[in-house]
């Protein structure tokens, strides 16, 4: 094998790392926390725990996304955010819902699965023996 060839074959393997390491990257899965709005203080430090998280994690399969209406009272937003989360194929939600009932009817509605279980969905709350604390409590069901 001449040098020149050696040097052509490395290029072509070096192009095809540089196209395939985005794709890589893309292929993390998504935990979501949905909160009644971003507008909300009380609700940052989850969106904290989700940006420490993800810096503290960079190699992990998984990245936490932190979202939710812009408005607290923008109800059907928050729906509408979580509708949109499912048909993306996110990996879990945990959600901190407006209207309990409105979410529940889409969730029913949706009937959302992954492709071998239901899509864990969760909820989060602070600790009411501890209202100052910025610890919160998330659980999903178990599968």
């Amino acid at each position: 094998m001449t040098k020149k060839t050696f040097l052509m074959i490395a290029g072509v393997v070096a192009a095809a790392l540089v196209a395939v390491v985005p794709a890589a990257a893309q292929q993390k899965k998504t935990l979501a926390v949905v909160v009644k709005g971003l507008d909300n203080p009380f609700f940052t430090v989850l969106g904290d725990g989700c940006a420490l998280w993800n810096k503290e994690n960079p190699k992990s399969e998984y990245t936490c996304l932190y979202t939710g209406p812009a408005s607290s009272a923008d109800e059907a937003g928050e729906v509408q955010i979580v509708e949109d989360l499912i048909n993306k194929g996110v990996a879990g939600i945990a959600i901190s819902p407006s209207n309990a009932p409105a979410m529940a009817n889409m969730l029913k509605a949706k009937k959302p699965k992954t492709p071998t279980s239901p899509l864990p969905i969760g909820r989060c709350a602070r600790p009411t023996s501890a209202p100052t604390t910025t610890t919160w409590a998330c659980s999903w069901p178990s599968t």
